[in-house]
């Protein structure tokens, strides 16, 4: 299936006729500026920011759309990327706002908000809870309105160098034609297959302790009212942690990150699999969902569930949507990020953790950076390195935030609040680090009740040490 672009009646340059025209049933070659490899973020937001500018901009997606994908919780810094695409009220319609985080330990005892609008910055005082599957098909859709040309479901099967130059790829549809795209930039932003990183043999693995994520989305889980309805719950327990994000609408997304070893005990959960996956009543809904299958993750997910109350007091009428699925954290980097013709963008560029939204914000945002100074080139006609604005300001900015994720995940550091917060240095609060600024907020309210906690009662390290 191929979608043919349409002309954007709100283009920032209503003058650009320089769109690619459909390929000649005739012939399998064609030209462009820009090709494209996925449609994800990365790909989308790069092919919006370069088609409306006039550039003739062709992208490939492996998949049909909608698919689902985990990463739904946006952080504020997300808003100002997507309302550059002109998706403002798009986001309005479509999404639910989220004010705040919300953190408790396994029984509900101790419990904080982090309220965006507490941040230093308070430009953005919301994100917004976004299912993947919508938000990704209206990412592409906007880059079909300003003047992409997509072609989905098509492989692409190899970039073409001319010496150490990208020069076009070859592309395959589903079946059977063939196309071979010529070109003086290639974007990669084919997400973890990494498509050019692979093949150019500079993808480095991240010796990170391994943790693996189970999740699905439910039915009527139980959720705040007023303002609150779109706050994400992070729970803490002793062998991980729960988020739960809850969407316009009843359904909401619930999964935990655990450790290995906790990973093991998976096994005894065989014998009450075929309970379990009754009890589920799952829907079927499940023929897009990304992620590995097995027959003991429903059981596994249920488990952990119950051995959570604050989990299953909110859970006590949700109903399942589909089958658990998980995914591990198997993190990587690249050698470099640019070469002669092509460049590197978002999670085909470096991954460090398939939970936290925080890469789709950043994986937008290198893709307006790339689509920046690929401007910048196309104006001086320039697509040899050392292309001085993307060799540099890409990877540097990409430099600059990889020691943080790399604390949020590295050996040591356990359950959500260190994941999410730096103590103060004080005995009053902690500074929220992630996504929107730095956050004060009052410390845990002890109970009047006994708890067992559920992490460890030191500080982090400094986050950039």
């Amino acid at each position: 299936m191929r979608y043919i672009a349409q002309p954007c009646k709100q283009t920032l340059n209503p003058d650009a006729a320089r769109r690619p025209a459909p390929m000649n049933p005739e012939s399998n070659e064609m030209n462009a500026d820009v090709a494209i490899i996925g449609g994800g973020p990365a790909g989308s937001a790069t092919a919006t920011r370069l088609a409306r500018a006039g550039l003739k901009v062709v992208l490939f997606e492996r998949e049909r759309f909608p698919r689902f994908r985990i990463g739904e919780s946006l952080p504020p810094l997300n808003l100002p990327i997507l309302y550059d695409l002109g998706l403002k009220d798009e986001m309005e319609r479509r999404f639910i706002r989220k004010y705040a985080a919300n953190f408790a330990d396994r029984y509900g005892a101790r419990q904080s908000r982090y309220a965006f609008a507490q941040a230093i910055n308070k430009d953005y005082p919301y994100a917004y809870q976004v299912e993947r599957a919508e938000f990704d098909a209206m990412l592409l859709h906007s880059a079909i309105q300003h003047g992409a040309l997509v072609y989905q479901p098509w492989s692409v099967r190899e970039v073409l160098f001319d010496s150490a130059r990208a020069v076009g790829l070859t592309a395959r549809s589903e079946d059977g034609r063939s196309l071979t795209l010529h070109c003086p930039m290639v974007v990669d932003a084919s997400g973890r297959s990494a498509f050019l990183g692979g093949r150019l043999g500079i993808k480095r693995d991240i010796p990170l302790d391994s943790r693996t994520a189970f999740y699905s989305h439910f039915e009527h889980v139980e959720r705040y009212a007023g303002e609150r309805a779109g706050d994400i719950r992070i729970v803490a327990f002793d062998h991980g942690w729960f988020w739960m994000i809850p969407f316009k609408g009843i359904t909401t997304s619930v999964g935990m990150v655990v450790t290995d070893d906790y990973l093991k005990t998976r096994q005894q959960d065989a014998a009450a699999q075929a309970t379990c996956a009754a009890a589920a009543e799952h829907d079927g809904s499940d023929a897009a969902v990304v992620g590995s299958v097995a027959p003991l993750n429903d059981a596994f997910l249920q488990r952990s569930i119950a051995a959570t109350p604050f989990v299953q007091e909110r859970m006590r009428h949700a109903t399942q949507k589909f089958p658990a699925r998980s995914i591990g954290n198997f993190s990587y980097v690249m050698q470099r990020y640019a070469g002669d013709g092509y460049v590197l963008v978002g999670d085909a560029g470096a991954f460090l953790d398939p939970v936290f939204s925080s890469g789709v914000f950043l994986t937008m945002k290198s893709a307006q950076v790339v689509s920046e100074t690929i401007l910048h080139c196309h104006r001086l006609e320039v697509w040899r390195a050392p292309f001085p604005r993307l060799r540099a300001a890409h990877p540097r900015r990409a430099a600059h935030l990889l020691p943080l994720h790399l604390w949020l995940v590295r050996p040591g550091v356990s359950g959500p609040f260190l994941l999410f917060a730096q103590h103060s240095g004080s005995q009053d609060g902690y500074h929220l680090g992630a996504g929107g600024g730095s956050v004060r907020c009052a410390p845990f309210v002890e109970p009047q009740a006994a708890y067992q906690p559920a992490f460890p009662d030191r500080a982090p390290a400094p986050l950039l040490s």
